[in-house]
């Protein structure tokens, strides 16, 4: 007899069961890869700096790790030092007096370092800050734990002071490093690469010196005491001094008093409010950032008689200062807000059939066909008005055909491109010999790449 006897009222192929699984987010303990802004976790640990250079010893697989001894081969104490870098100190150095026959002290205490790229404390790296009288004191990092979960975080370590370093101490320990790098405290702040190079530091320095000289050679080259304001070079010795609003403006609203005080003096001649000063140019995409307004704004300006101004009784107007041609929109843009539209005043040229209006013919002294004293500039640039657009060629504003190293460094900028700065230092070192209309227009452009390069200004 069956010891089950089945039930033939059962079913007997029953429907496999459907689970139904709630929707939920799984919230995982590995946080490790979400990024958190180097200002929101860096900039609130409390306590105070300890300058110094962090000594990151070069851990392999199997290395354990140990206290620094200075009579070690160097192979096996390899190191790696960070130039510049800064602890928090969180509270005080706490000295506790020995009770063997030395009576020395140990001096201990707790500190942040910095999470960032590159740098994980391991016990056995070196410190080596500054205390009292500016005698350099060698730290050993121990017990690093780590503050957060996230990639960017900071660690807390313990210091302990080792011995005082005199300078045979420090030469010892710096026969050890095989990798120098240079911490950037305001591209930390900012987010930005902050282990230097030799060779970044070396560019920086370079967009440094260069920033500081071409400014002063603007205000020297440029500025007009009878006019107080820049004047298009060779004009005013020809008798006919012409003015170009949209440089003036430019070079204002990007210099500041900090960096050249005497920007005070510059006064911005009035044109009124008409398409003349209505009407967006080149200089002011760079100066807003903003690759579309590339199609928005007048690419083609031309010199025009001051007496267009004559009905601008404006305070500091460009009629009544004595200058003769002011640069205006030769393709103005349709905007509803312009007042009136003024006749362009040019001089019309034939050449190969063709009616164009031509600046060179209008004001011969901007020498725009003589020879360059310097044929190298073309590694770099394009002549000024060199197919009649404004400043930059048809190749910029089109965004197509061989542009000049300044366009396209500029077009990279106007995108969130990234640029090579070392490029860009060559070629700030070089502006200073281009030709007089090429360094009235370029150079306040180059003083903006740089100003917006990151980590040099």
């Amino acid at each position: 007899m069956p010891a089950f006897i089945e039930d033939e009222d059962q079913p007997q192929d029953l429907p496999e069961p459907t689970l139904q699984i709630a929707d939920q987010q799984y919230d995982s303990p590995v946080v490790d890869t979400r990024k958190e802004g180097y200002d929101s976790l860096a900039t609130f640990y409390s306590g105070s700096k300890l300058p110094g250079d962090y000594y990151q010893m070069h851990q392999r697989r199997d290395s354990a790790a140990a206290s620094y001894q200075a009579d070690i081969p160097v192979i096996y104490g390899q190191r790696r030092v960070i130039r510049g870098f800064e602890l928090i100190v969180d509270g005080q150095l706490n000295h506790k007096q020995n009770t063997s026959d030395t009576n020395g002290f140990n001096t201990t205490a707790d500190a942040v370092v910095y999470g960032i790229p590159g740098l994980v404390p391991q016990s056995g790296d070196i410190f080596v800050g500054q205390l009292g009288s500016w005698r350099n004191v060698l730290f050993q990092i121990n017990n690093p734990e780590r503050l957060s979960p996230f990639e960017e975080s900071g660690y807390r370590v313990t210091l302990k002071a080792q011995k005082w370093l005199d300078k045979e101490g420090l030469a010892t320990l710096q026969r050890s490093v095989v990798e120098t790098a240079f911490f950037d405290r305001e591209n930390f702040r900012n987010g930005l690469k902050c282990l230097l190079t030799n060779e970044d530091v070396d560019v920086m320095k370079r967009l440094e010196r260069a920033h500081r000289r071409l400014m002063g050679t603007y205000f020297r080259d440029f500025f007009d005491d009878q006019f107080m304001t820049f004047i298009m070079p060779g004009t005013r010795e020809a008798g006919t001094p012409a003015y170009d609003p949209n440089i003036t403006r430019f070079v204002k609203r990007m210099i500041s008093v900090v960096d050249m005080p005497s920007i005070v003096k510059v006064v911005e001649l009035g044109v009124g409010d008409d398409l003349y000063s209505a009407t967006p140019s080149l200089v002011d995409v760079i100066l807003n950032k903003d690759d579309t307004l590339l199609y928005s704004c007048a690419q083609k300006w031309n010199l025009v008689d001051v007496n267009n101004f004559y009905s601008h009784p404006l305070m500091h107007g460009v009629y009544y200062s004595g200058v003769r041609y002011v640069m205006s929109p030769q393709d103005p843009k349709y905007r509803v807000s312009t007042s009136q539209m003024l006749p362009y005043i040019g001089v019309e040229t034939s050449k190969a059939n063709v009616l164009f209006k031509d600046i060179d013919y209008i004001l011969p002294a901007l020498g725009l066909h003589e020879e360059e004293t310097h044929p190298d500039h073309t590694r770099y640039i394009k002549r000024v008005l060199v197919d009649n657009y404004y400043i930059f060629s048809k190749e910029f504003y089109e965004d197509e055909g061989e542009m000049s190293m300044l366009e396209s460094m500029v077009l990279d900028r106007l995108r969130n491109r990234s640029i090579n700065l070392k490029d860009l230092a060559d070629l700030a070192e070089y502006a200073q010999k281009f030709n007089n209309l090429e360094r009235y227009y370029y150079i306040p452009i180059i003083i903006n790449l740089i100003k917006r390069a990151p980590g040099v200004l």
